[in-house]
C-alpha cells in the first residue's frame, strides 16, 4: 500500500499545466487528501518545477517534501533531471545530465564526489518529461525507452478515445491515455528517492485525461485492487 502510494505522488508529478505558470493538484487515496503539489512551468527557459509536499504522514504514508526540476529541448526530452530530496531520513540533491551526442546519461549525488555515467538510447527520457510529451496530443499509441535511474524500462502508450468529464473546476473535453511500464531486464532497478523508484513498477495501469489545452485534468493509477486518483484544484496565470 506504502509503495502504491509513492507510485500516486510520482504521476502527480507528471500532470502540470503547459498553458500556465501556476498548476495546483491534491492526491487522495482512499478519499483521505494525503499530498499536495504545486507546479511552475518556465516555458520561455523549457524548465518545469514539481514540488510534492505530504500532508498525512502514517506507517502508510511518509514524510516528503521533495523538489525535482526537469531542463527539456524542443522535443520534451531532458537537458538535466534534479531531485532535491528531503523524505524521511533522506536529505539529498541528485542531478542527471544527459548527452544526446554520446548517447549517455551522468547521475551526481551530492553525498559523493563522483559521478555515474551509464549509456542511453537515443530516445530515453525520464518519466516526467515523457508524460509532458504525451500531452502534445500528438502521440497515439507505441513503446518508448524510460530511463530508470540507469535501467532502461519501456513505456508502452495506448490512446483510448475522447471523453467529457467535470471537475471542480468546470467541464473538459479530454483524450484519455493509458501507460504500462516494464523493465528491459532482470536487473534491479538502483534507488534513488521514493518517488522515482516506485513509479516503476510493472503492476501498475496509469491513466491520463488530457484537456484540449494540454492540462491533464485527471489522473488514475490502479494496482490490483488499489485505485488512487489525483485531481486539479487550481490554474495560475
Amino acid at each position: 500500500m506504502r509503495g502504491f502510494l509513492l507510485i500516486m505522488i510520482c504521476l502527480a508529478l507528471t500532470v502540470c499545466c503547459l498553458n500556465a505558470s501556476r498548476t495546483e493538484y491534491l492526491i487522495r487515496t482512499s478519499g483521505i487528501k494525503v499530498a499536495s503539489l504545486e507546479i511552475d512551468h518556465d516555458k520561455a527557459n523549457k524548465s518545469v518545477q514539481f514540488r510534492i509536499k505530504s500532508l498525512n504522514v502514517s506507517k502508510l504514508f511518509p514524510r516528503l517534501d521533495n523538489l525535482y526540476t526537469v531542463d527539456y529541448d524542443a522535443s520534451f526530452q531532458p537537458r538535466t533531471f534534479t531531485r532535491v530530496i528531503d523524505q524521511e531520513t533522506l536529505t539529498e540533491t541528485v542531478t542527471t545530465a544527459y548527452d544526446r551526442k554520446l548517447n549517455v546519461a551522468s547521475l551526481r549525488k551530492s553525498s559523493q564526489t563522483n559521478s555515474v555515467t551509464y549509456p542511453i538510447e537515443n530516445e530515453s527520457r525520464d518519466f516526467f518529461s515523457f508524460v509532458l510529451l504525451v500531452m502534445q496530443n500528438r502521440l497515439s499509441k507505441g513503446s518508448f525507452p524510460i530511463d530508470g535511474n540507469g535501467k532502461i524500462w519501456s513505456a508502452e502508450l495506448e490512446y483510448l478515445g475522447d471523453e467529457a468529464i467535470r471537475t471542480s473546476l468546470g467541464k473538459f473535453n479530454t483524450s484519455v491515455y493509458e501507460i504500462k511500464l516494464s523493465p528491459r531486464s532482470e536487473e534491479k532497478t538502483p534507488y534513488v528517492d521514493m518517488i522515482s523508484h516506485n513509479i516503476l513498477d510493472p503492476e501498475v495501469t496509469i491513466q491520463l485525461w488530457i484537456a484540449d489545452q494540454q492540462t491533464t485534468v485527471k489522473a488514475i493509477a490502479k494496482k490490483k485492487l488499489i485505485t488512487t486518483s489525483i485531481d486539479l484544484v487550481k490554474i495560475g496565470i
